[in-house]
């Protein structure tokens, strides 16, 4: 069975998503989009398109700080760039919750190439920079 968070379609990508494994994905653009917080007010946030995936990703400032150490402040460096999701949890609101986090090391060159549209979670292991089989759905076309 899947994530219960499955049954409900969501544009972005979740912690649900990644199946407890890690997504290797590669940016394709950061735009600032209009989207509704918790009050169902209208906030401007960054968001990150990612090559080949239908799912995008709500950029927090943890996940940005890891970014740009990873490629540089500058935003405009990013495209192109290699990063590596994964599913943990975190405080918010004063609650635990799960949420996406980025790894703090660049994928290795090798496996960018192979892995740039593929998405899913298994797709990539960080212990060995392996990138799994094409046979699997990306984030987003779960059967």
């Amino acid at each position: 069975m899947a994530h219960y968070k499955l049954l409900f379609p969501n544009e972005y990508v979740g912690a649900c998503d990644l199946e407890g494994g890690d997504a290797m994905v590669v940016i394709e653009r950061i735009q600032i989009e209009e989207l509704r917080n918790v009050e169902k007010k209208a906030e401007k946030k960054p968001v990150i398109w990612f090559r080949g995936a239908k799912k995008r990703m709500v950029l927090n400032k943890t996940n940005a700080k890891i970014i740009a150490g990873l490629y540089g402040n500058n935003t405009d460096s990013w495209k192109g760039e290699a990063i590596a999701l994964y599913a943990t949890t975190c405080e918010s609101f004063g609650k635990t919750v799960e949420c996406v986090r980025v790894r703090d090391q660049k994928p290795s060159k090798q496996n960018r190439t192979k892995a740039e549209p593929k998405t899913h979670a298994r797709d990539y292991d960080p212990s060995t920079g392996e990138v799994a089989p094409e046979d699997e759905p990306p984030i987003g076309e779960k059967e």
